[in-house]
């Protein structure tokens, strides 16, 4: 990690960066590191940590309800709260927005067959959804609508 945010700060990516600090006393014991997208006015939340001290909800205080009153002080509609803890973040009213990631293979590569794609990502998609399903008494209201996205 410290590799890592070394070169974030060292490329200028850490300008856009917010840190939601959980303190025990005088001591940090949980940290969650959000990124801001000023353009459209999201907030992407991307890291998140704590040592064994940390208070017990110090991880939806810092990832969801923290970012929450920061991004509606400061004008930001979309909060990203990232994979982790879906099904508890569900619960709590989050939605699901689906993402898609398009591969396209090397002029060497053996093509995967458009048939077996589709079908396996409709399992996996119908696993994920009966997973979920039982979070919220309407379930369709889990998925956010569809956006579009290019670039960083």
């Amino acid at each position: 990690m410290r590799r890592t945010l070394s070169g974030q700060f060292a490329s200028g990516v850490a300008k856009d960066a917010l840190v939601a600090l959980g303190r025990t006393g005088a001591k940090v014991t949980a940290a969650a590191v959000f990124y801001r997208r000023d353009l459209d006015h999201w907030l992407y939340g991307r890291y998140w940590g704590k040592s064994e001290n940390a208070p017990r909800y110090a991880y939806h205080v810092l990832t969801c309800y923290e970012p929450i009153n920061w991004a509606a002080q400061n004008g930001f509609n979309h909060l990203h709260l990232s994979v982790p803890a879906t099904q508890s973040k569900i619960s709590r009213g989050a939605r699901v927005s689906p993402l898609a990631l398009v591969v396209i293979p090397s002029a060497d590569a053996k093509v995967i067959d458009d048939q077996i794609l589709r079908r396996h990502n409709e399992r996996l998609a119908q696993k994920w959804v009966r997973s979920v399903s039982s979070l919220r008494r309407d379930p369709d209201a889990i998925w956010a609508p569809w956006t579009t996205r290019t670039g960083g």
